[in-house]
């Protein structure tokens, strides 16, 4: 079905009903495979077990999506908020080394499930706190329109020494 917003996600339960799982693809053709992934259920920012999805952005060639259900933005006004958070592997603390320069995390939107446009990218420029970082992105654009949103973690081909968790 195609929620209303605003609408509110609580990661209690993973996946999420009307949530997907997706593996490798592109911006243009979208994920390759639906029904895994990389991603899995965690407390954010490491903390606790649930409420919140994680990446271990450590596996070179990764390509991993985790894709929400449409929504309709019915006018203009309406946000994407979330929490992005990026400690060290399998702790609370601030990364040991540096995010690599080709691994990302694209937060994308889409009418169906191809043709993505990025509309926020985490990247070595862009590190969200090992705390946890607010982000809000305007919607206006896609006033009227039924949307579906999705995070897309890519561990390019070079292999360095970070291993974050996203």
């Amino acid at each position: 079905p195609v929620l209303t917003v605003p609408s509110l996600e609580d990661f209690t339960v993973y996946v999420p009903g009307c949530w997907q799982e997706a593996d490798n693809g592109d911006l243009t053709a979208g994920p390759a495979t639906f029904g895994t992934s990389g991603w899995i259920a965690d407390g954010f920012g490491n903390v606790g077990t649930t409420g919140a999805f994680r990446y271990e952005v450590w596996t070179t060639g990764a390509n991993d999506w985790i894709l929400s259900p449409l929504y309709t933005i019915p006018v203009t006004g309406y946000e994407l908020k979330f929490d992005a958070a990026a400690p060290q592997w399998n702790t609370t603390n601030v990364p040991t080394n540096a995010w690599e320069a080709d691994d990302f995390v694209e937060v994308l939107v889409s009418t169906g499930t191809t043709n993505w446009t990025v509309l926020y990218t985490f990247n070595d420029t862009n590190v969200p706190s090992n705390t946890g970082t607010p982000t809000i992105i305007d919607l206006d654009a896609y006033a009227g329109m039924d949307v579906r949103f999705a995070f897309r973690v890519v561990e390019g081909a070079t292999n360095g020494s970070a291993d974050i968790d996203f």
